[in-house]
């Protein structure tokens, strides 16, 4: 079970997804608010679910992150509600999506240039 974990929970190696996405909105006066009302925080599932990715580096409020496509990138804590998956879990999903991809890679080889025309005629 995936179980939310604070942000400076977050530790180097651990399997992490996206729980909620956090957005703000600031009310407006004519929704009567005395205009220093303070922004509204709205909790909202992430499109398309959420992949785990593997945490490479911490350092609040950004999380240094690899997706299992071989990608890298931040996350802003302030952004996101994130949740631990088991380690079990995470390698899985990364050994799945790595098999996915050399499948692809395959049948792209093996169509070589220039039959992308043939398949589709």
């Amino acid at each position: 079970m995936a179980r939310a974990v604070a942000p400076e929970d977050i530790q180097p190696g651990e399997y992490v997804t996206a729980l909620h996405v956090v957005w703000e909105c600031i009310p407006f006066p004519w929704d009567g608010s005395d205009g220093n009302s303070r922004p509204a925080r709205i909790l909202m599932l992430p499109e398309n679910g959420s992949t785990p990715v593997q945490v490479l580096e911490v350092c609040l409020p950004l999380v240094l992150v690899k997706t299992p496509y071989g990608k890298r990138g931040l996350i802003d804590v302030r952004k996101y509600r994130l949740a631990r998956v088991s380690e079990q879990f995470g390698r899985r999903v990364f050994e799945e999506i790595e098999a996915q991809q050399q499948a692809e890679n395959k049948n792209a080889e093996k169509a070589g240039p220039g039959n992308e025309e043939k398949e589709t005629q």
